[in-house]
């Protein structure tokens, strides 16, 4: 790209100038000087890195990738980040495995009779399905909140949490799947389920 422009430049030093570098035209020489200055100053500077060995230059987007890598993989903050997101999903699984097995030894007798009159053990196991989907419903809500809630906070502080659809999404199949494992006990509790029981 070429770009007009109009300077003031010392007649005494662009004769020095035109005399060294051996133009013949005012534009020339200054072309040339800007030419070998810009080499030199690259010259330079590639010099300086190569003499300092641990500094690296590496664009925008590599960067960030590098970043990402050493705090999730190198620093042990990922770890600790990935044990605790681990042992939360574990004790919420126990406690929600719990409160659905209370629920339906409550409601044992209901169920036994719902069987005596006719219902499929499927139709029964979904007495227990819509209270997973409930429970993971105002869990993953519950935890998309805080999650909002502390981004918020933490923007104040100059830290930045990116929440993504990807990350959504993950935390939702990673609170149905818990909710599901939890059912477990309780689904075989309503499978077994005898109908002689409404007679006791």
């Amino acid at each position: 790209m070429v770009r007009r422009t109009t300077i003031e430049i010392d007649e005494e030093l662009l004769k020095r100038a035109r005399h060294a570098l051996g133009e013949r035209t005012t534009r020339a020489t200054v072309e040339e000087a800007l030419r070998r200055a810009a080499l030199a100053s690259e010259g330079q500077q590639a010099d300086r890195i190569k003499r300092q060995r641990d500094v690296q230059l590496v664009e925008t987007a590599r960067w960030i990738e590098k970043t990402e890598q050493y705090w999730v993989g190198g620093s042990g903050a990922g770890m600790a980040l990935a044990f605790t997101a681990v042992l939360g999903m574990i004790v919420g699984g126990v406690i929600i495995g719990q409160t659905l097995y209370s629920m339906t030894q409550e409601h044992r007798l209901e169920l036994a009779t719902l069987k005596a009159l006719g219902a499929r053990s499927t139709e029964l196991a979904g007495f227990v399905l819509w209270q997973v989907a409930l429970l993971g419903s105002i869990g993953g809500a519950a935890g998309f909140a805080i999650a909002l809630t502390l981004k918020r906070a933490l923007a104040h502080a100059g830290l930045t949490v990116v929440l993504s659809p990807e990350t959504i999404a993950l935390g939702s199949a990673a609170t149905l799947a818990m909710c599901l494992l939890a059912s477990i006990t309780s689904l075989r509790a309503v499978f077994k389920v005898e109908t002689a029981q409404v007679l006791r």
